[in-house]
C-alpha cells in the first residue's frame, strides 16, 4: 500500500537572500534533528585598509627587504674577502714556521759542526802537548798539566 503525498504549497511571499539561507539551514537541522539557534550570524568581512595604505605599506615593506638583501650580498662579500685574507695570513704563517723550523735545523747544525771542531781542536792540544812533552827529552819526569785531560778524552 503506497501512499499518495501531494505537496505542500509553500507561500508566495518574497524572501531576501539571508532569510532563504535561514530557512534553508533551519530546515536542514530539524531534519538531522538538532535545534536551529533562531539567529544566524554571518562571519563579518575581514577588515581591509585603504587600498592606498596597504600599496605604501607593501611598497616600504619591499624596500626594507631590498635593502636587507643588499646588506646581506655586502656581508656575503666581506665574509669571502676575510676567508681570502685568512687563506692568506695563514699561507704566511706556514711559510714563517717552515722557515722557522729549517733555521732551528741549520743551528742544530751548525752548533753540531762547532762541537766537532772544538772536540777536534782539543784533540789536536793534547797530541802537541804530548809530542812537546817526547821532544823535551826523557829527563824530565813532570808531565805537562794537561796530560791527564788528553789521555782522558
Amino acid at each position: 500500500m503506497m501512499l499518495h503525498m501531494t505537496p505542500q504549497k509553500q507561500p508566495q511571499t518574497m524572501y531576501t537572500w539571508d532569510q532563504h539561507y535561514i530557512n534553508e539551514v533551519r530546515a536542514l537541522s530539524s531534519s538531522r534533528g538538532r535545534e536551529m539557534p533562531r539567529r544566524i550570524e554571518r562571519a563579518s568581512m575581514p577588515v581591509r585598509p585603504c587600498p592606498r595604505t596597504e600599496l605604501l605599506t607593501l611598497r616600504q615593506e619591499v624596500r626594507r627587504m631590498r635593502r636587507e638583501a643588499e646588506q646581506v650580498a655586502k656581508l656575503k662579500v666581506q665574509v669571502e674577502t676575510l676567508k681570502a685574507n685568512l687563506r692568506h695570513v695563514l699561507d704566511k704563517n706556514r711559510q714563517m714556521s717552515d722557515l722557522i723550523e729549517e733555521q732551528r735545523r741549520n743551528v742544530e747544525a751548525v752548533d753540531h759542526r762547532e762541537e766537532a771542531a772544538q772536540a777536534r781542536r782539543s784533540q789536536l792540544d793534547c797530541a802537541r802537548q804530548l809530542f812537546r812533552a817526547m821532544l823535551d827529552g826523557p829527563g824530565q819526569e813532570n808531565a805537562p798539566p794537561n796530560s791527564a785531560l788528553c789521555t782522558a778524552g
